[in-house]
């Protein structure tokens, strides 16, 4: 299973719909901005395949990350 698979079977299960919107933060802040995680709020824990290294072997494995919709989350600020 994919990654992609594996979020959209997490949004199933959790809201009950595939089209919610769930990314790890470093997912979101790579397509949107540097963001971090609103106070109170608790990411959704799943497993997902990681690359092992930068190697040319396509080596894979899991590891535990958390999953955010966009409302969980906020624009770091900048240092002015």
């Amino acid at each position: 299973m994919k990654n992609n698979e594996i979020i959209k079977k997490v949004a199933i299960e959790v809201f009950g719909d595939e089209s919610v919107e769930l990314h790890t933060l470093s997912g979101w802040s790579a397509m949107v901005g540097d963001f971090v995680v609103k106070s109170g709020e608790r990411g959704i824990e799943c497993m997902l395949w990681r690359k092992d290294g930068e190697g040319s072997n396509n080596q894979f494995y899991l590891s535990k990350c958390y999953l955010f919709s966009r409302e969980q989350l906020v624009l770091r600020e900048k240092d002015a």
